[in-house]
Order: C-alpha cells, then sequence, then structure tokens
C-alpha cells in the first residue's frame, strides 16, 4: 500500500514574492499581482466592515480573536466589539443646585 495515495483532485496555486521598486512587497498568485498596501485605521474599519458582511458572525468573531492584537481599540469600538469608553457623567442641574446651595450654606 502506498502512502501517496490521492482521493480526487487537488491543484495548489503558484505563488512567487517580488517587490515594487519603493520596497513594497508583491504577491504573484497563477500570474495575478496583488501589492501590499498600507492600511490606517480609518481603512482597517472600512475592510472589516465588508469582511462581517461576508461571514458568518461565529467565524467574524473568530477572525476578530485572531487578529484582536493587531487592531486598534478605536477599530474594535467603531465595529460594536470592544469596550464602549465611558465619559463622566455630568451632574444634573438639580443637583448642580444642591451641591451650590450647600457650598453656599457651609460657608455662612
Amino acid at each position: 500500500m502506498k502512502d501517496n495515495e490521492q482521493i480526487g483532485s487537488v491543484r495548489m496555486p503558484t505563488i512567487t514574492l517580488d517587490r515594487t521598486p519603493d520596497g513594497r512587497r508583491v504577491y504573484i498568485v497563477d500570474g495575478r499581482h496583488y501589492t501590499e498596501v498600507p492600511m490606517g485605521p480609518g481603512d482597517a474599519y472600512r475592510f472589516l466592515a465588508e469582511l462581517r458582511l461576508e461571514m458568518t458572525g461565529e467565524d467574524f468573531r473568530a477572525f476578530i480573536a485572531r487578529h484582536r492584537p493587531h487592531l486598534g481599540a478605536v477599530v474594535l469600538w467603531r465595529l460594536g466589539l470592544g469596550p464602549t469608553p465611558v465619559a463622566p457623567e455630568e451632574p444634573n442641574r438639580v443637583e448642580r443646585a444642591r451641591t451650590e446651595l450647600n457650598r453656599l450654606l457651609r460657608a455662612a
């Protein structure tokens, strides 16, 4: 019995690596060129928002969990996946008036 038996046919695309004149990577997959493009936080948010539409919720959460160390807090927050920033709660008018009145009475 041979160990290298194969069921069905599996074709792996040929992938080579090249560089642009400015040093960015170019991946060549089956003759098509894909250039590495630096992304900013806004680009990452747009990319992930589009990716979210193409994946199931479970797959998307697993993808985010895998790449969380590389994602900024703002991107995660905008996607609704990070902690919500908490602003200090401003006292309402009644509490401010009560505090001011207490201060005046103590001073008198």
